[in-house]
């Protein structure tokens, strides 16, 4: 983060780096898509929408998502085949 000017603790939003790239609120959304199974990378063509109007729509669930979708009172504890499925340190550059 610090490569590309993000204070660690200052990020607010969802950003994914990728290789030499960031991503950010939308495209970050699009570019994990992309990585997915199903139906979800086809959610990738949305990248013809101009980033604005797409970050708008981004910004818009961002703020409404615990009232559409609801809030938990405590954080899951992740069963151990789901546990597998993630690292157990982000690599430190």
């Amino acid at each position: 983060m610090r490569k590309f000017g993000i204070p660690p603790m200052a990020l607010n939003t969802l950003a994914l780096i990728k290789g030499d790239r960031l991503y950010q609120r939308s495209n970050a959304v699009l570019e994990i898509a992309r990585k997915l199974g199903g139906f979800l990378p086809a959610l990738y063509l949305l990248k013809v929408i101009p980033t604005f109007l797409r970050d708008w729509v981004y910004d818009g669930v961002a703020k409404n998502r615990h009232r559409w979708f609801g809030r938990q009172d405590k954080c899951m504890v992740p069963s151990p085949s789901l546990k597998a499925r993630f690292l157990d340190e982000a690599p430190v550059s």
